[in-house]
């Protein structure tokens, strides 16, 4: 399972994810959908180091 709650990121004064949360339960699959630059490429890289990189919010990985 993958849980991610209010999820934020600044670069300065750029706000470039804003409050995203959602949870993925084993097997099932998540599309991001959005604009071109909107993040979706960006945002699955870091979720493993998120909490080094000045993020905000949580990101829990665990089992159901």
């Amino acid at each position: 399972m993958l849980e991610v709650i209010n999820l934020q990121k600044h670069f300065e004064d750029f706000c470039a994810i804003k409050n995203l949360s959602f949870t993925i339960k084993s097997e099932q699959i998540l599309r991001l959908i959005g604009q071109n630059g909107t993040g979706k490429h960006y945002l699955p890289f870091n979720f493993e180091s998120f909490k080094q990189r000045n993020w905000k919010g949580s990101v829990e990985w665990g089992m159901i």
